[in-house]
């Protein structure tokens, strides 16, 4: 069987084909940067790499994996690490705006009464971020924040033992009627 021979040459040949293209995607993964050293940059390299991978066949996957487990699974942990990188620039664009919002307040020792609303918007602007996004705000910034805060509490804590030591006035005057100061006229 001459016949015999000829259709497993064949299929050898379209199984070293099959196994080629494999590699080839292989080597597109191999080349795709570690997980630490991804950036929002090689997500065009990676989607590329996926779709090759993808569009093999199963038996082609299994050669790999049997191949390069690591690599294949390279592959997803690029793709999970790609939507983290994601999410921290989304959740940094965010922090960055309410940053900015801090950074422009006040500083304590300016804190006037005037400022309570634009305290009180930043604020709800801070509060208003998820707690993912907190991180990315600077610490300075916050402070100075709760600084302010601060000092506007004590600004209306004076101003209300003032109101009240006001509104007394007229109690003490009444417990204590004092009489007029003679003018030094007998």
């Amino acid at each position: 069987g001459n016949n015999r021979q000829t259709g497993s040459a064949e299929k050898k040949i379209a199984q070293l084909l099959e196994e080629q293209a494999a590699d080839l995607v292989l080597e597109e993964i191999n080349a795709l940067p570690s997980k630490d050293n991804l950036t929002l940059d090689d997500e065009v390299a990676l989607a590329g790499a996926e779709a090759h991978y993808n569009a093999l066949s199963d038996s082609q996957k299994e050669y790999l994996t049997g191949k390069a487990a690591e690599s294949v699974a390279k592959l997803g942990e690029l793709r999970t690490q790609l939507e983290k990188l994601k999410k921290d620039a989304a959740d940094k664009a965010a922090a960055d705006a309410v940053t900015e919002k801090l950074n422009a307040l006040p500083s304590e020792e300016d804190v006037m009464f005037q400022d309570e609303a634009v305290l009180k918007q930043a604020r709800e602007a801070y509060d208003a971020l998820s707690d993912d996004q907190k991180k990315f705000v600077s610490g300075e910034a916050y402070d100075k924040l709760e600084k302010a805060e601060q000092k506007l509490k004590a600004l209306k804590e004076e101003a209300e033992v003032v109101t009240k030591q006001i509104q007394e006035l007229p109690a003490v005057c009444r417990l204590f009627p004092w009489k007029p100061v003679s003018s030094g006229h007998p």
